[in-house]
């Protein structure tokens, strides 16, 4: 919001902020607790069958700990010190030192991204974007605990989903309320609500959570073949499309309804405000949870159909370097202006196109140098480890290895 300073039209913004469209932009703010949930689906779903095989202690949870940070830290490294010490030199302009002194902040706070603890620091100024790779690890340290417990005693690891997320919740409450945190696309929260709520990984674990319910029920559920409530779901079209739909209706709920206080907070009570902001991001993965069901029942949904196109395939590949490399291609853009800006909702949807088309290629690049030999260095280190297994106990860097991939194959 900071750039609207820099627009020429600002005498007309109040136009722009009345657009009812601006619930789906805001909804954008959705698209970290759909990474959260499915990052909790897929570390259930291939530990679940991985940490039978291993040992419950501290070597075998180092191991699991330890890959995931090796797939994580060559790119992530990278992109910091892209951001840091060379994109500084990509443009230039009256408003471009903004763009050097936000990236100047990594001098300082470089170690806090670099261990993942961003996201605990109020003034963490060091590619800010990722807080949500430090919520991501700090949450993926509880998921080997939860899995133990889970495979041990169906109950105990249930319920130890259970009371997190009603820690959870509670917390997220009690900061709502505290906070004065109302909703509406054009409410400006304070920084109290961006530290407690937003980058806060202790509130921000429920979808998390959720997707690794999910995923612990389904591996379990299809290992005993007793697939009951997801064979109902498989043969019935009308059930399928009920529990999909839910999850659309629930989700889009949760889209418009803050339209009613778009301009006028007053049109809900602010006990109500606190509380939809606290339960908003649950509420949000429960209707992810509906419309991935069907799909994991077996059923021939709109969704699958859709996410089974063959073009994602290339794209997948490039999604965490995009994610990582779009915030510096966009920054460097718009503080790279040398006028001011006209700012409308089509301007932005046409350049919305460059941007990503800029941001793939960009990371198709760290895919190329960075990711993709690390990826082949590791495959090296897996089969020579695997070899080594068969006359050796196994090791840690077997245990590592063996999480690069799911049982078809798949990288993880």
């Amino acid at each position: 919001m900071k750039v609207l300073r820099y627009t020429s039209n600002y005498s007309d913004l109040h136009l722009i902020l009345d657009d009812k469209f601006l619930n789906v932009i805001a909804a954008g703010y959705f698209s970290v607790d759909t990474f959260l949930f499915l990052s909790g689906f897929f570390a259930a779903f291939v530990l679940h069958s991985k940490l039978k095989t291993m040992k419950v202690g501290v070597i075998t949870y180092g191991s699991v700990v330890l890959h995931r940070i090796v797939r994580i830290w060559p790119v992530y490294i990278f992109l910091i010190m892209l951001y840091w010490k060379i994109s500084v030199y990509f443009g230039s302009g009256p408003i471009w030192g903004t763009y050097v002194n936000m990236a100047n902040g990594c001098d300082r706070d470089w170690w806090k991204s670099m261990l993942f603890i961003e996201s605990w620091f109020a003034n963490a100024n060091c590619a800010s974007w990722g807080w949500y790779l430090s919520c991501d690890m700090q949450m993926f340290l509880i998921s080997p605990i939860i899995i133990w417990l889970y495979l041990k005693r169906k109950s105990a690891g249930l319920t130890c989903i259970s009371v997190l997320l009603f820690g959870s919740l509670s917390l997220g409450l009690y900061y709502a309320f505290a906070d004065n945190v109302y909703a509406g696309a054009t409410y400006a929260q304070e920084e109290a609500w961006y530290v407690d709520i937003y980058k806060n990984p202790l509130v921000r674990v429920p979808p998390y959570l959720v997707g690794t319910a999910l995923a612990l029920i389904y591996r379990s559920t299809k290992e005993a073949k007793s697939q009951a409530a997801f064979e109902k779901i498989k043969n019935s079209k009308l059930a399928s499309w009920i529990v999909e739909l839910s999850g659309v209706a629930l989700i889009s709920l949760l889209v418009w309804l803050p339209a009613q206080v778009q301009n006028n907070p007053s049109n809900w009570s602010p006990w109500f405000h606190h509380v939809f902001m606290a339960l908003n991001r649950f509420l949000f993965s429960i209707g992810l949870l509906l419309i991935v069901l069907p799909t994991l029942a077996g059923s021939k949904t709109v969704i699958r159909w859709i996410l089974s196109a063959g073009f994602w395939t290339p794209l997948a590949t490039l999604t965490f370097a995009t994610y990582l490399i779009h915030v510096v291609v966009l920054l460097n853009y718009v503080y790279s202006e040398k006028s001011t800006y006209y700012f409308s909702h089509l301007n932005v949807l046409w350049e919305m196109v460059p941007f990503v088309l800029m941001s793939l290629f960009g990371a198709l690049i760290i895919h190329l140098v960075i990711e993709a030999p690390v990826g082949k260095i590791e495959t090296t280190i897996r089969g020579s480890s695997s070899r080594a297994a068969k006359t050796d106990r196994p090791t840690a860097i077997k245990d590592i290895s063996e999480l690069a991939t799911t049982e078809d194959g798949t990288r993880l």
